[in-house]
């Protein structure tokens, strides 16, 4: 979903350039950031940025919104309509204007305008992205773009095609983000015809799932050691669902599953307050306490390559119950309280699955189960080695260069 892309994004910093070809770094905030507005209310930063008013064009246009931050032009500043705390130094200071331009299947052009706030602390936070107005026609692209300046467009208006009435999963905002990022793309199709030849008996339901875990980190990982641990947490988890669907099936254990996958985003990744920690040692004891913080308190390096985004208390409760079946009684409940339910939940459960899995890895060796990871492990690195298609942006880099070659009579 595109509102879970922005949670990805917070803490980002996107080039863009001005007028003069300057690069100005824009940054999206984390998405528990909050400031206090004219009325002393406290709102969260990126609020204009995740609701979307029933407006599909908006809705695709945030989930381009990388692209739309690096192919925008700076146009104009304004100063402040309303104090926005700590955002704009309380309305002391002006707001910039930066225009970009999308175009749908339809061949409409729209115009959009990202609005940037000078934070008291100097940097350009992009706080939200409106009017989005039709036009009927886009100037010429800018012919004198430098060789510099090729990362950023190869027209000064990029174009891109949005797909109406529709929203966007997170491979798809991973392959989108490696078009504009990586050297190479992977398609979802390649990710659905390893998993059918190495899992060819799975049910429909670990079939798609892992598919669209492997074609999202198909396109989210470069880094050789990256790829590899990847690529072995992927084997762990061909054979963890490949176990699984050799047990008996039920409802519950689905849901069992499915809780644990959701709530283990939570691991390693809960910023506690200190107001926090006096309520949950009124409800557990020292080594109680001990053991939960040392489960759930956030840590910035994480398995995989990915670093972890760190989670409030109060963020944490509210996303499990609004997301995860069964669980929105949480939203009832104090968040420290919430918070021992739930660690008490994840016990329960991964202990359930574990007694699960024991059984099913009974009946094979240990040199069968290490070759079948082993064999997996491979398949996956070669994808990234043979499989993925030149991206948008090194195309983009080659067409230029040559062009450039061309004007210049180099070639």
């Amino acid at each position: 979903m595109v509102k879970e892309y922005i949670k990805e994004l917070g803490g980002s910093v996107f080039t863009a350039y001005d007028s003069n070809n300057n690069k100005v770094d824009v940054h999206l905030v984390e998405s528990h950031k909050k400031f206090r507005n004219e009325k002393g209310k406290r709102v969260y930063v990126n609020q204009h940025l995740t609701d979307y008013l029933k407006n599909p064009t908006k809705q695709e246009a945030i989930a381009l919104i990388d692209e739309l931050i690096i192919t925008a032009n700076y146009t104009s500043s304004e100063p402040a309509r309303h104090k926005h705390g700590w955002l704009d130094n309380n309305g002391k200071n002006d707001w910039d204007i930066w225009t970009t331009y999308l175009q749908d299947k339809e061949n409409t052009v729209w115009k959009a305008n990202l609005q940037i706030a000078n934070s008291e602390n100097g940097e350009k936070i992009l706080y939200e992205v409106h009017p989005i107005e039709k036009v009927e026609e886009v100037g010429k692209p800018d012919t004198t773009t430098t060789i510099s300046s090729i990362s950023q467009s190869s027209e000064k208006v990029n174009r891109k095609i949005l797909h109406k009435s529709r929203t966007y999963s997170s491979g798809q905002v991973a392959q989108m983000k490696a078009n504009l990022s990586h050297q190479k793309v992977y398609t979802k199709s390649i990710a659905m015809k390893l998993v059918n030849a190495l899992a060819p008996n799975i049910r429909n339901r670990s079939f798609e799932a892992l598919s669209n875990q492997l074609w999202e980190g198909l396109n989210t990982f470069t880094a050789l050691e990256d790829k590899r641990t990847f690529a072995a947490n992927m084997a762990e988890m061909f054979i963890d669902r490949m176990m699984v669907d050799t047990l008996v099936k039920n409802d519950e254990w689905d849901e069992a599953v499915e809780k644990i996958a959701y709530i283990k985003h939570g691991i390693n990744s809960i910023k506690f307050r200190p107001e926090d920690l006096p309520d949950l040692e009124h409800i557990l004891d020292k080594k109680g306490l001990a053991s939960l913080r040392a489960r759930w308190g956030y840590k910035s390096s994480s398995k995989g390559g990915i670093q972890r985004r760190p989670y409030g208390l109060d963020e944490f409760i509210t996303d499990l119950s609004r997301e995860v079946p069964g669980m929105s009684y949480l939203a009832d409940m104090h968040p420290t309280e919430a918070m021992v339910e739930v660690d008490k939940l994840y016990r329960n459960l991964t202990e359930t699955v574990k007694e699960k899995y024991k059984s099913a890895f009974e009946d094979a060796p240990e040199e069968q189960i290490s070759a079948w990871k082993s064999t997996i492990e491979s398949k996956i690195m070669e994808i990234y080695e043979y499989y993925g298609r030149m991206s948008k942006i090194v195309r983009t880099a080659s067409d230029t260069s040559e062009a450039v070659d061309v004007y210049l009579g180099t070639v």
